[in-house]
């Protein structure tokens, strides 16, 4: 028999007790007859996971408490009681395997069928099972269980979410747009993975925490692709204009290198829209601005994917100073532009910019000799 400190050993006739009796009515209720509500077994539920995570917790704590009086080798013989008690009872070979199983079964009820007070546990329960199977923790990956899940899960309305819950929520949206996205787990679901987006997008900024800014950034930028090029639904410039003129304003040390593609290419985007009069009025001075600000980025700050953009907007910026669009007309500058473009070595020079680079070295041979000395100067524009 396992020895346990009389400090704790006092507590566990007790636990047991409550624990035991908390499981087994609840066991009994659902496979009985009679246990038809569904709003009531949802709650025997998670009773049960409470009565199991309430072992665990309370020796635990119990530990935390009276460690001084206890050696490593106790505390394991404790936690190996409860989980001898678990197995006995239920069945099962570890806590982890119960949960999933418990988890999974509260899967069955359709939210609208869980008491709102309980909410909160239910979503917090049901995003850990489907991480579970989207993992593979404690049994097999379910991938097709995962996705039904999330897709539970993000049918919740956002005031139902605790606040508490703010960033799981988000997590458990993203997933499911990329499943739906990747056709992961299913089908693939651009209507779907369309309006999560959305919902992800129209999350305000205060609620968006450090951890969850590139994620934010991203749902917004592939709600806007989406938008301008019809995916998943019709195509609405006007919104796709406007995410990515939010997306634009976003300052500097807000963007992390991972997000610094999203960033670049989103701001590329509005000047283009801007400077076309695509889902809106033509506005040639924000157009000049937002390509000002992509050209002055030092190279190094450039994905390579983003090079034929950062070019382009250099070429357009060159081209509305030397034509006085947008502003004033600033012929040094320009020509500035213009040598840096021309200086690059035609390996290096994307396929999709030829055109423009060759266009780029008669433009800087035609006006350059207009400009006494071309320095590295404060650029104007």
């Amino acid at each position: 028999m396992l020895y346990f400190p009389s400090v704790i050993q006092a507590h566990i006739p007790t636990i047991y007790s409550n624990a035991k009796q908390v499981a087994s009515s609840s066991f009994k209720f659902l496979s009985s007859e009679s246990g038809r509500n569904k709003s009531i077994k949802a709650i025997a539920l998670i009773s049960i996971c409470g009565a199991s995570l309430m072992i665990a917790k309370s020796f635990s704590y119990n530990y935390n408490v009276f460690k001084k009086n206890l050696s490593s080798i106790e505390n394991y013989l404790v936690l190996r009681e409860i989980e001898l008690f678990l197995s006995d009872f239920f069945g099962f070979s570890n806590l982890g395997e119960l949960d999933r199983e418990v988890f999974g079964r509260l899967s069955d009820y359709e939210e609208n069928q869980i008491p709102g007070y309980l909410k909160g546990s239910y979503f917090s329960v049901q995003t850990e099972f489907a991480l579970m199977c989207l993992k593979g923790v404690d049994g097999e990956i379910d991938l097709e269980r995962a996705r039904d899940v999330f897709r539970k899960l993000a049918n919740f309305k956002e005031s139902e979410i605790p606040k508490y819950l703010n960033q799981s929520f988000f997590m458990v949206l993203n997933l499911f747009a990329f499943m739906c996205l990747e056709g992961t787990g299913g089908d693939v679901d651009l209507e779907t993975t369309r309006g999560i987006y959305k919902k992800l997008a129209s999350f305000k900024e205060s609620q968006i925490t450090e951890d969850m800014r590139g994620i934010y950034l991203n749902a917004q930028y592939q709600f806007a692709f989406m938008c301008l090029e019809g995916v998943g639904g019709d195509v609405d410039l006007k919104t796709a204009r406007g995410i990515y003129k939010k997306l634009a304003s976003f300052k500097e040390s807000q963007i992390t290198e991972d997000m610094r593609g999203i960033y670049l290419n989103a701001q590329y985007q509005f000047a283009f829209m801007c400077l076309e009069g695509v889902g809106g009025d033509v506005d040639l001075k924000t157009a000049r601005g937002v390509y000002k600000k992509l050209a002055s980025f030092k190279e190094s700050q450039i994905t390579e994917d983003f090079r034929e953009c950062y070019l382009n907007a250099q070429y357009e910026f060159s081209l509305m100073c030397l034509d006085g669009e947008g502003g004033a007309k600033d012929l040094k500058t320009a020509v500035y532009f213009f040598g840096k473009i021309k200086k690059i070595e035609i390996s290096r020079v994307p396929e999709g910019f030829i055109d423009r680079y060759f266009q780029v070295i008669s433009l800087y041979e035609k006006y350059s000799c207009k400009i006494v000395a071309i320095k590295n100067e404060p650029i104007g524009g």
